[in-house]
């Protein structure tokens, strides 16, 4: 992880840390953790890359919807329950 994300997932994690926001268990801590990366590698557009981290690392040939995001995440919340 370098500088700028760890900076940029510190800002939004305190944003979403506090009681009255909700998120009191550590698996919404996790899960919001997990949703904030994806967003920021795989559906997020960077500036001086002109594309997204995964996207330059190879991982991915597009750029990724937050609703591909979320349904790649349902599953794994239903199996879980």
């Amino acid at each position: 992880m370098c500088f700028t994300q760890a900076a940029t997932t510190r800002s939004v994690y305190n944003i979403y840390y506090s009681p009255m926001r909700g998120a009191e268990l550590l698996e919404h801590h996790v899960a919001m953790i997990a949703l904030f990366h994806m967003h920021y590698n795989f559906a997020r557009i960077h500036q001086t890359l002109r594309v997204t981290p995964a996207m330059e690392a190879g991982v991915s040939q597009y750029v990724w919807s937050i609703h591909e995001i979320v349904n790649l995440a349902i599953p794994a919340v239903a199996l879980a329950a």
